[in-house]
């Protein structure tokens, strides 16, 4: 469910359409080979995503305005999932480590995203999504589940796997 959905498009104009895409368009080309934002990124989506909700949009123009919007929506929910999950994986004992509950909770919304996409990209020919890289990369752990952690003065913890 998006947090803030496009307003209902009025009876009458004047209608705020080619503004909309112009707003839209800066962002969803900025995301162009990207991975997912996060940062100051991350904030222009979700700033774009909330200036562009409250716009008077056309009765014909509105399901796509509608898909944009949402693309953008789960774009920054994806990005700020993602990115909360970096930061906690970086600690010792980090449940993104243990258990990737918090990395999924962004897969989903990257998957939200992708339905959007698949309905607007007809729009960028030459733009491709963002990307939600993977946590292998990058896999922490504490000095404990480290099989390689030297005691001070030394000695080697033996590995559990020799």
């Amino acid at each position: 469910m998006v947090k803030f959905p496009l307003k209902p498009s009025p009876a009458t104009g004047p209608y705020d359409d080619e503004v909309f895409l112009d707003i839209a368009n800066d962002t969803i080309t900025s995301l162009s080979g990207q991975t997912v934002p996060n940062g100051t990124t991350l904030y222009d989506v979700q700033t774009t995503q909330q200036k562009i909700s409250k716009m008077n949009i056309s009765p014909d123009f509105y399901p796509i305005a509608n898909q944009i919007n949402m693309y953008l929506y789960y774009t920054g929910k994806a990005g700020s999932e993602y990115s909360s999950a970096m930061t906690m994986m970086d600690k010792p004992y980090s449940p993104v480590y243990n258990q990737d509950s918090q990395l999924s909770d962004a897969k989903l919304y990257d998957t939200a995203a992708k339905r959007s996409w698949e309905q607007i990209k007809f729009l960028y020919p030459d733009v491709t999504m963002y990307t939600l890289p993977g946590v292998d990369t990058k896999k922490p752990f504490s000095t404990n589940e480290n099989s390689s952690w030297v005691f001070p003065y030394g000695t080697q913890i033996p590995s559990p796997l020799s």
